[in-house]
Formats: structure tokens, C-alpha cells, sequence
């Protein structure tokens, strides 16, 4: 915990240092506002650092409704590279839509079916975060697919 603590200082006695140096080292002029802002976001991302170490971070800190767990985004590495981008650009027009229609911000990913020569057939799963029954109709009756295959 000491040493924890000795690490903290010294980055932050040094990130102060610097930052001292280089304000005296740039000329005064217009752009010197920006420089400002930029060495004070350095100066909070130094101080907050440690935050990051603390036991739960990514789930007390991060938007639980745009989560797509890892699991979730594996891409089928069989699909082509046609079908990855179907999938994607209908993934983010229905995001895009999801937002414009009906004021909600989710994500989502889209799974394609594939024949034999690569054609994209079908969709087979759209998976969506924050899943709302409302939202899945939407996103059904509006791109044409089961509301079976809307899932979270």
C-alpha cells in the first residue's frame, strides 16, 4: 500500500513538473487557452488514475445499457467479408433508427445466414441492449424479421 501510495505522489509531482515547464517553455498567444485545457485533462486523468485498480471498476463505472458482453461480439470468422459488413451497417442503421424513431440508445449486433456460395440468406439473430419488448417489435416490423430472432 506504501509503495501504491510513493507511486501516486511521484506521477503526480511529475506530471506537475512538467506541466510547469511547459508553460513557461510556450510562447503567449492565442493558442496557450487550449494548452491549458489540454495539460488540465492530463492533470485528471493522472489524479484518477487509481481509480481504475479499485475491485469492480468496470462494473460500477461502465453503462450497464450499452454492455454487450465479449461473448456477444465474437464474429463468426466463416461469414464473409460481404456478410461482416451487412451485418454491421444493419446493426448501426438499426441503432441509428432505434435513436431517431424512438429516442433510445442501444446496441446491437446482427448475426447473417450464409449458403453455400456465400450469399447472405436471412438474418438469424439480432441481439440488442437494454432489450424492451416495445423495442423488438419496432426493430421487427420495421426491417422485416421474426421478433423471435431479437434477443438480449
Amino acid at each position: 500500500m506504501l509503495e501504491f501510495i510513493r507511486e501516486y505522489a511521484v506521477s503526480i509531482m511529475t506530471v506537475s513538473v512538467l506541466t510547469v515547464l511547459l508553460e513557461n517553455i510556450l510562447p503567449n498567444d492565442s493558442n496557450k487557452k487550449y494548452i491549458h485545457v489540454v495539460i488540465g485533462l492530463l492533470m485528471m486523468l493522472v489524479i484518477l488514475n487509481p481509480l481504475t485498480g479499485l475491485p469492480h471498476y468496470n462494473d460500477t463505472f461502465s453503462i450497464p445499457h450499452l454492455h454487450i458482453g465479449d461473448d456477444q461480439l465474437n464474429l463468426n470468422t466463416g461469414t464473409s467479408h460481404v456478410t461482416n459488413s451487412f451485418q454491421k451497417n444493419l446493426a448501426y442503421a438499426i441503432m441509428e433508427d432505434c435513436h431517431e424513431q424512438l429516442g433510445i440508445t442501444i446496441a446491437c449486433r446482427v448475426y447473417a445466414e450464409e449458403n453455400a456460395e456465400r450469399e447472405i440468406t436471412g438474418i438469424k439473430q439480432i441481439i440488442i441492449s437494454p432489450y424492451d419488448q416495445k423495442t423488438a417489435r419496432y426493430i421487427a416490423t420495421t426491417y422485416g424479421v421474426k421478433e423471435e430472432y431479437i434477443t438480449q
